[in-house]
């Protein structure tokens, strides 16, 4: 069975022809094994659009809810990634 162009699904083999088949055969790996929204929220992460299995690749392309469920996601290492940006620029402009 073709999923995608480039993958296809024969049982518990996916085949893919190209590196964006492999990363589109990833997808259709996670949606088999976790569900479409998970496949959705690693697009989305990833930001990979070029024809893609599902149309999540972009913020503005997400669905609604796949996009405030990777925002979930993401807010403590957001967080935390300006923590230490703040941390680090204090402490390099007490130095300097």
């Amino acid at each position: 069975m073709s999923i995608a162009e480039g993958v296809a699904v024969d049982g518990h083999i996916i085949g893919a022809a190209g590196v964006t088949a492999g990363l589109d055969a990833a997808l259709v790996l996670v949606s088999l094994l976790r569900g479409a929204a998970a496949a959705q929220e690693i697009q989305l992460a990833i930001e990979y659009a070029p024809d893609p299995v599902f149309h999540s690749g972009t913020p503005e392309s997400a669905p609604a809810d796949v996009l405030e469920s990777i925002q979930k996601k993401y807010e403590p290492i957001g967080t935390a990634r300006k923590t230490e940006a703040i941390r680090y620029a204090s402490i390099n402009h007490a130095v300097h």
